[in-house]
């Protein structure tokens, strides 16, 4: 089975899958106050795409990925997960995103979540999800996550994306910071070449500018 629900972010300039509003299970204070996917879902109707996106998850081992890259004619070296929803809503989420990477070794998996947010995923994805070279795993955070959380899962090696405030980060006082340039200069597709921000090999926090 090839994930046909997979679509081409030029936004971004990669491929991208998304899941529903419905997997948002670690949503913070802020992230339901201000949900940029709510604007989108008002002005186009994408219920029932992913209504068939989460279809389409449930119904995959994970191992599928490579198979539809494979079929792809633009760029496939970097891969979205997710940009609408969570990626990591529970536990059989970690174990297809890592048979996902398997049967990807080519492509680098960006992955933004919030499932570190919960202790005992964040030991999981400690475990099985970070140590994979083709995976950029990213806890995400915004201005209601407690400072001392995010001091300490920084302190324990993860890569963060902040979004929320434009003239402080949490974390500028303890690490440098690396300001995105597809939102902070407004460059469109940056993502798909960008070499200092969140496609590090190593541990980076990145800033990304309201929109």
């Amino acid at each position: 089975m090839y994930l046909t629900e997979i679509r081409f972010c030029s936004d971004i300039g990669m491929f991208a899958f998304d899941r529903p509003r419905s997997t948002c299970k670690h949503r913070t204070k802020f992230c339901m106050e201000h949900c940029y996917n709510g604007k989108l879902y008002s002005l186009y109707e994408l219920e029932g795409k992913d209504k068939r996106n989460e279809e389409q998850w449930q119904a995959c081992s994970g191992s599928e990925l490579g198979q539809t890259l494979a079929r792809k004619h633009k760029q496939t070296a970097r891969f979205r997960l997710a940009t609408r929803g969570e990626s990591l809503a529970g536990v059989s989420d970690i174990a297809k995103v890592y048979k996902m990477a398997l049967s990807a070794p080519d492509t680098l998996i960006w992955l933004p979540t919030r499932a570190w947010h919960k202790g005992y995923l964040l030991r999981l994805l400690e475990k099985f999800i970070m140590p994979l070279k083709n995976v950029r795993l990213m806890a995400s955070i915004d201005p209601s996550d407690d400072i001392e959380f995010v001091k300490f899962i920084a302190n324990r090696g993860w890569s963060t994306m902040f979004f929320g405030d434009d003239l402080n980060h949490p974390l500028q006082d303890y690490y440098e910071i690396h300001k995105c340039a597809k939102t902070f200069a407004g460059i469109k597709g940056a993502c798909a070449t960008c070499t200092g921000g969140c496609f590090m090999e190593e541990q980076v926090h990145v800033w990304l500018k309201e929109h």
